[in-house]
């Protein structure tokens, strides 16, 4: 690991809070284009924060449901296709 990665992880814990997407990619071993086609498949739980009607809002990531799926892709398949909360 090189000192880059690891000021970036510092005082970090994946498996706790939200994470704006930048934020949730530092986590995951993949790229941008992948979160957002996981959230759109409902594998990865994320909320908008903004007023209805306004073009700039927030994206967060829950990483812990981030996390599961990391660790087991298939189960959070699984869950979608059963309509369950990550």
């Amino acid at each position: 690991m090189n000192a880059t990665e690891t000021e970036i992880h510092e005082g970090e814990n994946p498996k706790q809070g939200w994470a704006r997407p930048e934020g949730a990619l530092r986590y995951a071993p993949f790229g941008r284009t992948t979160l957002y086609d996981l959230i759109k498949r409902n594998l990865i739980e994320s909320h908008v924060i903004g007023k209805p009607g306004v073009k700039r809002c927030v994206r967060m990531i829950n990483l812990a449901s981030l996390d599961a799926y990391i660790r087991d892709p298939q189960a959070a398949e699984i869950r979608a296709a059963a309509g369950e909360k990550k």
